[in-house]
């Protein structure tokens, strides 16, 4: 992979649970994107209190089990080869990425000159991955995610997402979007409206709403909606072709940046940022479908509340847990802010 930078650190011993599910071998056509690019805003007084600067949740350990990011690549690796998986970092955040990756000496990093939304972030490393494996099957993963309880909660995301490949492995025209259901209305959120269930293919959707109003997330609640968890499974084609048709743009300037990446810096500055759920998940219901994710208590610790509420699951255990000091400093913390 052209563009990518290998890591050269020598491997450290892993905690379980980051082995193939019992019985599994992956695919080789298997890759897993997990997304690290972005800033974290929502936290930023939290992970000031917690690091000293701000860092983004991604790269922050909140409780046990090491780092959002070494978390999610844990969760990859039940699925995907180590070498099939690929991490998406902003340039400006290359000495945390590092720091987190140390012990995975087989992942692949692909830095963006910038952080401009979650469309380039999927569409860049997908173009590259495609470039090397043109029959690409890709799990789409965020790393600032918590999932409990540590045992049960991991293991039934796993088989979630082990469906959510099977089902494009016979759709493969189709986008696989993992959804969560939730006992209350939570703002900033996407939701997806699923309609008719499809055999062995999960279930079809209706639409998907792209953080609505309050009112609006209040109907769609009631109507049975899920939780977008941004989580999905598609062929590397499909987001390809789904990025050419709603951004042509980005997809343009980079299928041409992968013969000549001098121009990356450049297109990231003057291109518009694009996020994908807004310019294609709510464009393109009629190619989704969606799985529940059923035994799986889930948060996207997008805001201090939510965060604090993720505290409440059984984390992963591992072994760079913060101090218990500093975990009951930046609680104090998030009571102030919330």
């Amino acid at each position: 992979m052209t563009t990518a930078q290998q890591m050269s650190a020598a491997p450290v011993p892993l905690p379980d649970p980051v082995r193939l599910m019992p019985g599994l071998r992956a695919p080789r056509n298997r890759w897993a994107v997990l997304l690290a690019g972005g800033d974290g805003t929502r936290l930023l007084p939290i992970t000031r209190r917690l690091y000293g600067y701000d860092r983004p949740k991604q790269y922050c350990a909140f409780g046990p089990g090491g780092t959002l990011l070494e978390q999610t690549l844990r969760r990859a690796a039940r699925l995907v080869d180590p070498d099939r998986i690929v991490v998406v970092v902003s340039r400006n955040h290359w000495r945390e990425a590092l720091q987190c990756l140390a012990g995975w000496p087989e992942v692949t990093i692909i830095d963006q000159p910038a952080n401009r939304g979650t469309l380039p972030g999927i569409l860049w490393p997908v173009l590259n991955i495609q470039a090397e494996d043109p029959d690409a099957t890709v799990l789409v993963m965020p790393c600032d995610h918590a999932i409990g309880p540590p045992e049960e909660g991991e293991a039934a995301f796993a088989e979630v997402l082990e469906q959510a490949a099977g089902v494009v492995h016979r759709c493969p025209d189709e986008l696989v979007l993992l959804g969560a259901e939730s006992e209350t209305v939570l703002d900033e959120v996407g939701w997806i409206v699923p309609g008719d269930p499809v055999l062995g293919a999960g279930m079809e959707v209706q639409s998907f709403h792209e953080k609505p109003s309050m009112d609006e997330a209040s109907r769609l609640h009631q109507q049975g909606a899920l939780v977008s968890t941004f989580i999905m499974a598609a062929r590397a084609a499909t987001l390809i072709e789904l990025a050419r048709e709603h951004r042509p743009d980005w997809w343009l300037a980079l299928s041409a940046s992968l013969e000549d990446h001098s121009f990356l810096p450049r297109l990231y500055d003057e291109l518009a940022p694009a996020a994908f759920s807004h310019e294609v998940l709510t464009a393109a219901a009629s190619r989704l479908r969606v799985l529940p994710m059923s035994g799986v208590e889930w948060s996207d610790i997008g805001t201090p509340e939510r965060l604090l509420d993720a505290l409440t699951l059984p984390f992963e255990r591992g072994p760079t847990a913060p101090s218990a000091s500093l975990t009951s400093g930046w609680r104090q913390h998030v009571r102030v802010v919330s």
